[in-house]
């Protein structure tokens, strides 16, 4: 494999560390982009297409139909240009591999069949995607396992673009971009559709319905429908039916049999009208598997090994057990990367440098990530990081430092006791003390719980103290204290109203929750960007910092935490983060309880918030309206803001600081914009988007926590 790139910087920011891959159309590199300090993935034409103009022409068409395809669910393209003649375009690096690196194998890598059950975390994002690009006139024709991605968290995104193509006048393919010119089908043989091998046909979404079939065939069985040779994999998928999947000896219901059968059928009127019908039959009696908490998955860079990360190996580093190349864990656990110097200006040391694509995984309690402990990652089961360098885990030292300390705790709690009791007689005081020790043993276990070397709680910081706190960056705080609600409608009497069935919750601590949302001018003194891109008349600092996806988001409260831990303006023990969905709904309603904070008429909407009826289609600078009674600006409309939350139903009875579902695919975001009706600027309303999604109407509001722990009495 060609490494003749890697070392190379494109444009004066993107450093080419190695290569991930080689396809048809290009090579693909594992990146560092130096101006935003992220990981990337970084696609170029292979070194012998960049005198073929051809070649250089369908690269081109790769780029333009990925800009051209929005979608949170279709891996984002970040950048593109042309760098000494030569094309790229830098993409979202997605550490938890392909689901090809995921299918179960043996001991002796022999392909094993996958539980029907794993269906749900991928199939539903990528039957949305094809459909997608087939409501816009695309085909895909290369959908295979390789070439669905995830993040850190599992969420699925479909790739590679590169002989994608968009359906001329007549509903077919142009016979030149159908063929190459030895006149072999443009296309992985093993899962294409009759339909493709044919130049005579016209093909439409159904022909990606046919592989996506293709490749649950496989996942379920572990081997695709036929194998052999090229010519005979397209005599077989043009003549001969595929084998049932009921033949093969799986537990896997009825219907999911039948859904694929009638996905692969050889003429495509008889398949599924779209992927997500075909989705739907699918899993229509396929039951999730048990979830598995508190880990994630991530590919090793090295060996393409599949680790199983628990939350403590966040921001250390380890060796993989399988190619023993040490690695820097991401301290969200986003991302791998092998030597901190691949960064290029990093030191080994600087751990602040890996700047996370994703929010650490919440704590979870039931329903959580892709549960695969008995899958493929058996073989890292026993992911036991290097941290510190040596055989033994840097948790086991600690953990032995732990069992130690408690020993000779008790040892030491043992001889004063029995030096008491000699001396206890008829003394009061003496009996006094006796008792005192009986009593320590479970305060001693509540301070034992925190690990050697963890900072203790501390005080607030003179932010959480000031009559009006402001930050360096110009952000003006209002003091939400604790307290309690009720959460959603008040009815739930339409169908648009049951996702917001009410819940009394609990608030036990205060926050710090921005006056408005952040804006452009805040954005850029931390960031440097302008992701709304430069439109005449629009350069305004005070409107909301918009096109910001919930991961852009994340990376902007993780460095102003940075920033100002460094320059003491806030404590070690506070940070910026995103509200919580219950924190936004409980500062929104300020102590009410009616549809807006101002009450329940619609008419009074345009005195608090832009939306509609008022905004003349476009947002406004922040705070020009009327505040709520907490002095809160623009709850209602002008921009979308994200919450940190995934969204998910409301539990029942009573709860306390929910944070929402441990995974999903869509993060929250709250309070309408103008662009919507007043009904989706209520203060209950509910909408959700993917974390990569970019929107010229989202932006988001900033809240400061402390962690800290309230002295004894409350003073």
């Amino acid at each position: 494999m060609s490494t003749a790139a890697t070392g190379r910087i494109l444009a004066g920011r993107y450093r080419l560390i190695s290569e991930l891959g080689v396809g048809g159309m290009g090579v693909t590199y594992r990146a560092w982009d130096d101006v935003n300090a992220v990981p990337v993935v970084v696609k170029m034409p292979k070194r012998d297409a960049t005198s073929d103009d051809e070649a250089l022409r369908r690269f081109s068409r790769e780029i333009d139909a990925m800009l051209a395809l929005p979608h949170e669910h279709i891996v984002p393209i970040t950048d593109h240009g042309d760098d000494n003649g030569c094309p790229y375009v830098v993409m979202r690096f997605l550490p938890g591999g392909s689901l090809a690196d995921h299918r179960r194998r043996d001991d002796d890598g022999n392909p094993l069949a996958n539980p029907a059950g794993m269906l749900h975390f991928w199939l539903p994002a990528i039957a949305e995607a094809l459909d997608f690009i087939h409501q816009r006139g695309m085909l895909h024709r290369d959908v295979k396992p390789g070439n669905i991605f995830f993040d850190g968290f599992w969420n699925a995104f479909l790739g590679d673009f590169g002989i994608a193509k968009v359906v001329d006048g007549t509903g077919g393919l142009a016979k030149e971009q159908t063929l190459t010119a030895t006149m072999m089908a443009i296309g992985t043989p093993d899962y294409m559709g009759p339909e493709l091998f044919s130049p005579k046909s016209n093909p439409d979404g159904r022909a990606d319905q046919y592989a996506l079939a293709v490749t649950v065939y496989e996942m379920l069985c572990g081997v695709r429908p036929f194998t052999g040779s090229k010519a005979h994999i397209v005599v077989e998928h043009t003549g001969m039916q595929v084998p049932p999947l009921q033949n093969k000896g799986l537990r896997i219901p009825e219907s999911l049999c039948v859904a694929v059968e009638r996905a692969l059928a050889k003429k495509p009127a008889e398949r599924f009208s779209t992927c997500s019908e075909f989705m739907r039959a699918a899993l229509l009696d396929v039951a999730p598997l048990s979830p598995e908490l508190d880990t994630t998955r991530l590919l090793c860079p090295g060996c393409k090994n599949i680790l199983k990360l628990p939350q403590k190996a966040a921001g250390r580093t380890g060796r993989c057990p399988k190619c023993r190349e040490p690695m820097d864990v991401a301290e969200d656990l986003g991302s791998l990367w092998l030597k901190s110097e691949e960064r290029g200006k990093e030191s080994a040391t600087s751990k602040q440098s890996l700047v996370p694509l994703d929010e650490p995984l919440p704590q979870a309690s039931a329903g959580t990530i892709w549960p695969w402990g008995m899958l493929a990652l058996t073989t890292c089961c026993g992911l036991a990081l290097g941290y510190a360098g040596g055989a033994v885990s840097q948790q086991a030292k600690m953990q032995s430092e732990l069992q130690r300390g408690e020993s000779q705790w008790q040892d030491e709690l043992l001889a004063a006791k029995e030096s008491l009791a000699k001396a206890v007689g008829e003394n009061a005081e003496l009996k006094q003390k006796l008792a005192a020790l009986d009593a320590e043993p479970e305060s001693a276990t509540a301070a034992k719980t925190s690990l050697p070397g963890e900072a203790n709680p501390v005080t607030q910081s003179s932010m959480f103290r000031a009559e009006n706190p402001r930050n360096s960056i110009g952000v003006e705080f209002v003091h939400i204290p604790k307290g309690e609600f009720v959460m959603g409608s008040p009815t739930t009497e339409t169908d648009r109203e049951l996702n917001e069935r009410p819940v009394r919750v609990t608030l036990s601590h205060d926050f710090l929750l921005g006056k408005t949302e952040v804006t452009r001018g805040q954005w850029q003194k931390v960031m440097g960007t302008t992701p709304w891109g430069i439109v005449p008349g629009t350069a305004d600092s005070e409107l909301p910092a918009t096109t910001v996806s919930w991961e852009d988001a994340a990376v902007f409260c993780k460095r102003l935490t940075e920033r100002e831990r460094a320059s003491g303006e806030i404590g070690a023990d506070e940070q910026y983060r995103l509200p919580t969905e219950a924190e936004w709904e409980y500062a929104c309603r300020a102590g009410t309880t009616t549809k807006y904070s101002f009450g329940n008429a619609d008419l009074l909407l345009g005195a608090f918030g832009w939306f509609d009826g008022n905004s003349d289609k476009q947002t406004h600078p922040v705070g020009q309206k009327e505040p709520n009674a907490m002095g809160l600006y623009d709850m209602h409309g002008n921009v979308w803001e994200w919450c940190s939350d995934w969204r998910g139903e409301y539990p029942d009875g009573t709860v306390q600081d929910p944070q929402g579902p441990p995974v999903g695919s869509d993060r929250v975001r709250r309070g309408g914009c103008w662009s919507n009706s007043a009904w989706s600027c209520r203060s209950a309303y509910r909408s959700g988007r993917g974390p990569a999604f970019r929107s010229d109407s989202l932006g988001f509001r900033l809240a400061l926590e402390s962690v800290w722990i309230e002295p004894a009495g409350g003073q």
